[in-house]
């Protein structure tokens, strides 16, 4: 496993112990003040009596807007930047911004920092629907590279450098290199090697990290994309980081990387009225990984080995291990806070697992797609949520075994089909000419040769069969029909068998 080369504390610990944002709303929530602005609940006053008392007097008065006392997330200089400065130290960047619209909004700021209409940008297929949006928003021209797809989990794992340096090689007038790091899954790539090239070319690697908050802070897990060099990375704070949904953080690396073009992207896309509740989480967040971080992850690593080895005993379950891993630059080490279990000798989905561990064992897995259920291990658990995980999926098994719940092998042994790599279609226009184009909708069967001006996704394996502005082809629409009559999950704007193509009219 790749781990990371220094200690990951902050070299001033002392000063992580501080929580400025936090401390400074509660010196204003002390101060009493008669509140004539927004948010019009005022202190809960105005809230439904029933939800004030569910939610509490503490978080109702948290409940603030920007104002002089306190601090503006657009343009902070006072709590909020404060905030940042030690969130920065912590993850070791230059510069950290604090976002509460989630990394979808801070992927689209990563992705217009560093292009400008027609740029291309080096992406890989499996990305988030946020690239996407980021793509339609600076009228980049991406240059897709097809992840690596596991053969027994059927799951994306990253892009090797020969691929990227082989795409580098045909576009060489490249702006940037989009590297997913850890995938869902966990897998992570080379990432050190990767940025070491692409930096050698004097290009700037961007990396979203949304499943890698906590990787920075313990030595046996996966190196972080600031330690590995990155120029910007998004992080979801509230996936494995302890902060609350919707948080996320842009670390960013100055050099390949202009800040003040991060900071003006920022603004325009993010809110005049950040929540002070989400932005005290990502505080509250940060100090927890920064202080008392390797013990939690000690726990959580601990755990997560225990169950691994736990769930490879039981009846007709495969958990992925990092000694699965091939060892290459696209799957070259995992996050062994991931636990992704395939469950095909059961001889039903992911998605079927999922459902009974919901109604009859009252677990929520974090994904499941046709092959395999994913949990994730997280601060937050201890050794009784394992023993409740391992004790549902053994009793889930003896019902497999014993023939209490019948299925269909037939259907199962079909679906491997799904599990198989595209030729990448061509690009007529760019995702941004295509979104504002005039379209229409259209039978998918009366889709070959047209262009999509929608993405279109299946899961598995989770990448996107159709991006805006791709040209649809036979073997495309032979997938999709093949996929829904699977009953697999078909994700389009306009149900399964209408596709939004450009209206050549």
């Amino acid at each position: 496993m790749q781990l990371s080369q220094q200690a990951l504390l902050p070299k001033n610990t002392s000063k992580q112990y501080d929580t400025p944002l936090i401390t400074g709303v509660r010196n204003y929530i002390d101060g009493n003040y008669l509140q004539m602005h927004t948010p019009g609940h005022i202190k809960g006053k105005g809230l439904d009596d029933e939800f004030k008392t569910f939610l509490g007097q503490n978080t109702l008065d948290f409940d603030l807007v920007g104002i002089p006392p306190l601090d503006y997330l657009r343009h902070p200089t006072g709590i909020i930047h404060e905030a940042q400065k030690l969130a920065a130290e912590a993850f070791g960047a230059d510069y950290t911004l604090f976002s509460v619209q989630g990394t979808s909004s801070a992927n689209v700021v990563m992705i217009m920092s560093i292009c400008n209409p027609g740029d291309k940008i080096i992406v890989p297929r499996n990305v988030h629907a946020s690239i996407v949006s980021g793509l339609i928003l600076s009228g980049a021209i991406p240059i897709f590279i097809s992840p690596e797809i596991d053969s027994i989990y059927g799951v994306c794992h990253g892009i090797s450098l020969e691929n990227i340096k082989k795409a580098l090689e045909e576009h060489p007038d490249t702006k940037g290199v989009c590297i997913i790091n850890p995938t869902y899954y966990g897998v992570v790539t080379d990432l050190q090697a990767i940025i070491k090239y692409v930096h050698s070319k004097g290009i700037p690697v961007i990396v979203d990290e949304a499943q890698g908050s906590h990787v920075h802070f313990h030595k046996e897990l996966p190196i972080s994309a600031m330690e590995a060099g990155a120029d910007i990375a998004s992080s979801s704070m509230h996936k494995m980081g302890g902060s609350f949904t919707q948080t996320s953080i842009i670390n960013v690396r100055e050099g390949l990387i202009n800040l003040d073009r991060v900071k003006e992207n920022f603004s325009l896309i993010t809110t005049t009225s950040a929540s002070y509740i989400l932005m005290a989480s990502i505080d509250a967040a940060r100090k927890q990984l920064a202080i008392n971080g390797e013990q939690l992850l000690d726990r959580a690593i601990t755990l997560s080995r225990t169950a691994r080895n736990a769930i490879n005993q039981i009846y007709g379950l495969s958990c992925l291990k990092p000694e699965d891993l091939g060892g290459t630059s696209s799957s070259f080490a995992l996050d062994e806070t991931k636990l992704c279990i395939n469950v095909t000798k059961w001889g039903v989905t992911g998605r079927e697992v999922e459902n009974f561990l919901r109604n009859d064992y009252r677990i929520e897995v974090e994904l499941s797609d046709v092959n395999n259920i994913l949990f994730i291990i997280t601060i937050g658990h201890d050794e009784f949520d394992i023993e409740q995980l391992v004790q549902a999926l053994s009793s889930l098994a003896s019902r497999f075994k014993d023939g209490s719940i019948l299925v269909d092998l037939e259907r199962i042994a079909k679906s491997k089909g799904a599990i198989r790599a595209l030729t990448l279609p061509a690009l007529a226009m760019t995702p941004r000419e295509a979104y504002f184009s005039k379209v229409k909708y259209v039978d998918l069967n009366e889709t070959i040769g047209r262009v999509a001006a929608e993405s279109v996704l299946v899961t598995p394996p989770g990448i996107p069969v159709l991006l805006p502005g791709e040209v649809i082809t036979k073997d495309i629409t032979d997938y999709l029909n093949y996929c829904i009559d699977l009953g697999l999950s078909v994700q389009s704007s306009n149900g399964l068998h209408a596709i939004k193509v450009i209206d050549d009219k």
